[in-house]
């Protein structure tokens, strides 16, 4: 209802009825340039590809520390349209 109230989404790619990868396309769709981070515990190789098709700011692999997340958060924030999605942390 408020897609402008959100600075940055951060999703799983494994989710019950949506993966993160349809998330974040239907995101994209509605707020074009919203830096996006997906988490996961295993990525499979067209996850991978489809994070980069979408410039997707990153992929962390689970589980990761407070400080490698914040990292990556601040990285993300400063630079909302990285798309580093390639090397997954």
């Amino acid at each position: 209802a408020h897609p402008d109230d959100f600075d940055v989404v951060i999703t799983d790619v494994s989710m019950p009825q949506l993966s993160g990868t349809q998330f974040a396309e239907e995101l994209l769709q509605i707020r074009p340039n919203i830096p996006i981070i997906m988490m996961t515990g295993h990525i499979r190789p067209e996850d991978q590809e489809a994070a980069r098709r979408l410039r997707i700011n990153d992929v962390v692999r689970k589980p990761t520390t407070l400080e490698e997340f914040a990292q990556m958060l601040a990285r993300c924030m400063e630079n909302p349209q990285s798309g580093n999605a390639q090397n997954p942390s």
